[in-house]
């Protein structure tokens, strides 16, 4: 029973150790990551009429332009926002975008999206109009340069 009991202990001490040293070896690794992958650090706050949300969101960033290299922008990501506004882009699983000219959406529905039954009208309740739910409507661009993280700020306004 002691040789089990001082088996059982090892094997747990290892297990921790490994996850320990995982966890520093990611925390680590995180910016010559995103840096390998040719994105920049985006992240900012998205208000409504200057002030909190009523719940949580999404703001999108579209490329204008399909990157037409590997260097350059080509896939849209969305963040998620808290009722704060505050948001951390992230692509293919790092921080950041890659340069270019984005154009931005933002949504902020209400509930979960649900079908409709035949015959009955699709309920619209968003805190967001529609005209910043479309990208080519919503007036919002951001550029993202190569050389340095960036900080963005929008802000929709219903008044």
């Amino acid at each position: 029973m002691v040789g089990l009991s001082l088996c059982a202990r090892w094997i747990g001490r290892s297990a921790l150790a490994t996850l320990v040293l995982g966890a520093i070896a990611a925390a680590g690794c995180g910016s010559g990551v995103e840096a390998e992958k040719g994105l920049i650090p985006v992240s900012g706050r998205v208000t409504l009429n200057g002030g909190p949300w009523p719940r949580p969101g999404q703001i999108s960033f579209i490329p204008t332009k399909a990157g037409s290299s590997p260097d350059t922008a080509s896939v849209t990501s969305i963040a998620p926002f808290g009722v704060d506004g505050s948001f951390t882009v992230r692509h293919e699983g790092s921080n950041g975008l890659k340069p270019g000219t984005y154009w931005i959406a933002v949504d902020c529905p209400e509930g979960e999206p649900s079908m409709p039954q035949p015959g009955q009208k699709v309920a619209d309740s968003n805190a967001v109009p529609k005209k910043y739910r479309n990208p080519e409507t919503s007036g919002l661009s951001f550029d993202v340069a190569a050389d340095k993280p960036t900080v963005a700020s929008f802000d929709v306004n219903t008044k």
